[in-house]
């Protein structure tokens, strides 16, 4: 019986933080213009590949169900100075 309610417990969280962060996400998107939507604000480091890659591959099965989120490429930072 507790394994039942921990399992349900587990779940909630794991589908409530995933409704929380995915709609911050896509408000993120909207205010900075981004054509996909990023967990973390893209940083040319490989710390933000790892955070947001990983966070992607954990909500993967809710992020194939949603179809208010759309994952965003990594963007391209160009080396050039702009004018």
């Amino acid at each position: 019986m507790f394994k039942n309610k921990f399992l349900a417990l587990v779940i909630i969280l794991y589908i409530g933080s995933y409704c929380i962060w995915s709609r911050i996400a896509i408000q993120q998107s909207e205010v900075y213009g981004f054509t996909g939507q990023y967990f973390f604000i893209p940083e040319p480091t490989w710390q933000w590949r790892v955070n947001n890659y990983s966070v992607v591959m954990m909500y993967y099965p809710l992020i194939f169900i949603d179809d208010d989120f759309h994952i965003a490429c990594e963007p391209s930072y160009s080396l050039q100075r702009g004018n």
